[in-house]
Order: C-alpha cells, then structure tokens, then sequence
C-alpha cells in the first residue's frame, strides 16, 4: 500500500490541486487530529501554527509555504481550526 501511496503522491505535481493532508488544530497551537495523504516536506503545519495562529493572524484564511498551500476554517465556538 505504501508504493500506491507514493506513486498517487509523485504524480501530485502533475495535478493542479490536491490535498495532501487534513489537520485539526485548537485555536491555541496543539494537533488534536491529523491525516496526512502524502509525506509532507519539511514541517509545513508547525510553520503555519507558529506564523498565523500563535501571531494571531487568524483573520486570514490562507497561507503559503513553499510548494503547500494552507486553507482553513475557524469555529469560535470551540476554539478549533480546520
């Protein structure tokens, strides 16, 4: 399984959209839940975290970081980001 995996994740590129991983954070910084569907690069999600939630940049909904781009969700009501 880990070779389909890698071969849907090497053509990826030739894609022009594709999610490659779905996290759930709380408001604060801490991972509750993630599934990732390819090997990200690097520590993509713990950029994200330190540069827009922890610098409370929320109000923005995207963020880019070399070759991932980051789009999320904010619900107030329990202090979660998707």
């Amino acid at each position: 399984e880990e070779r389909k995996i890698t071969k849907l994740c090497d053509r990826r590129s030739k894609m022009s959209a594709m999610l490659d991983c779905f996290t759930v954070l709380h408001k604060g910084g801490a991972v509750l839940w993630r599934k990732e569907m390819c090997k990200l690069q690097g520590e993509p999600i713990n950029d994200l975290i330190k540069t827009v939630l922890l610098e409370e940049r929320s109000a923005e909904t995207v963020y880019k970081k070399d070759q991932y781009q980051f789009k999320w969700a904010l619900v107030n009501e329990f202090d979660l980001v998707f």
